[in-house]
């Protein structure tokens, strides 16, 4: 159990499908997707074990996890808006005398504490750096109740010692644009404190919510950035392996064997079909023949014989690896390397290629920028992709 705000309790359960189907516990929802909550008078709220009424209940259902395939863990949250505010200190618990929600062996109860972590304050949990802005959002949503109402327009910093290092007041920051029949993100608030700029580690306390986790203000937090930028590119590296000590989440040589060009012959199969069902789409201004299969094509391929094209990185939700997609990432990399200063020389970013003298951009850049020279062709042009073959 969580308590929230004062007036606002958390109580969560997993689980897991039924043969597939919703789950047989905490299923507060009807097949229509409407809520069918237990009552109010379901639950006794102690607090310093005087009762105190609950108003509302509302509910939340989410998926939380699939730590193994197939083995979904469903969070569940009742949310309980409570009649009167819960002071600093009291020891706070939930029963269900009924057991019509949960047995008697399943326990709520938790403490006011003020310091307590609170999941409605969201800071950068990288950190920020000294001179750049510093901002964080407060908000929480309860499901069937709606968003949180915050308790306070207040807020602090405060560092390790927990003495106050900036306090301010926070703004609304409502969500726009959304077409929605129920606008999103309405009570959302921001924590603004920019001015902060004492390197150092500190947390963010709302009065009647609590604290973030740390964070912290440090020149170092850019390095954090690029280290994590650079291992997330490592990772989807392409004709290469990932090893220790540059990763724990190692895989051997990846598709380094050559590529083959699609043809006619049965074993592209696949491969016409789906330019057929894509290619020969009729526009009033297409003057050009139809391209319904690879002996159709305008510009047919030159090269034949298969060849390598190992190399790049793939893409965000397969193996492929797209030339466009490709050329633009080069782009980015050589664009950042000419415009933040010091970025062309970082040479310490954790890859195979660290410490050789050349700055680990450019070595990320060529490894893209070679493979994309493999995926020409004799007559200049360029081929799109690869791919499975067996796949579309």
């Amino acid at each position: 159990m969580r308590i929230i705000s004062p007036t606002v309790l958390e109580l969560t359960y997993v689980n897991t499908e039924s043969s597939g189907a919703l789950p047989t516990t905490w299923s507060f929802v009807d097949a229509n997707g409407n809520a069918t909550l237990p009552a109010v008078d379901r639950f006794v709220v102690a607090v310093d074990q005087q009762t105190v009424p609950v108003l509302e209940v509302g509910f939340r259902r989410w998926a939380l996890s699939a730590p193994v395939v197939r083995d979904l863990r469903i969070g569940n949250a009742l949310y309980l808006r409570l009649a009167t505010p819960i002071s600093e200190g009291a020891a706070v618990s939930v029963t269900n005398p009924a057991q019509d929600v949960w047995p008697s062996s399943q326990r709520y109860a938790s403490v006011a504490d003020p310091m307590r972590w609170s999941p409605a304050v969201h800071v950068n949990h990288e950190g920020y750096l000294p001179d750049l802005p510093k901002k964080a959002m407060v908000g929480y949503y309860l499901g069937s109740l709606g968003e949180l109402g915050l308790p306070s327009s207040t807020f602090q910093v405060i560092d390790d010692t927990g003495a106050a290092a900036f306090s301010g007041t926070l703004s609304i920051r409502a969500e726009q644009g959304s077409n929605a029949a129920v606008l999103p993100y309405q009570k959302v608030c921001q924590a603004d404190f920019s001015a902060l700029t004492i390197p150092g580690r500190y947390r963010l306390v709302v009065p009647g919510l609590g604290v973030s986790l740390p964070f912290r203000i440090d020149a170092g937090v850019a390095a954090d950035y690029a280290r994590a930028y650079a291992l997330g590119l490592y990772h989807k590296r392409c004709g290469s392996d990932n090893a220790l000590p540059f990763t724990r989440f190692e895989h051997g040589l990846c598709h380094a064997s050559p590529v083959q060009l699609p043809t006619m012959d049965a074993v592209y199969a696949l491969t016409n079909s789906f330019i057929a069902g894509t290619g020969s789409v009729s526009d009033a201004y297409q003057i050009a023949q139809a391209l319904t299969s690879v002996a159709s094509s305008l510009y047919p391929f030159v090269f034949s014989a298969p060849f390598d094209a190992h190399g790049g990185h793939h893409d965000a939700g397969d193996y492929s690896r797209y030339t466009v997609d490709n050329a633009l990432f080069v782009h980015g990399l050589i664009f950042a390397a000419d415009c933040f200063p010091g970025a062309s020389s970082l040479d310490n970013l954790g890859l195979p290629e660290s410490g050789d003298g050349v700055g680990d951009l450019l070595q990320l850049a060529k490894w893209e920028a070679d493979y994309l020279c493999r995926m020409q062709d004799a007559d200049g042009g360029f081929f799109s992709r690869t791919y499975p073959r067996d796949v579309r």
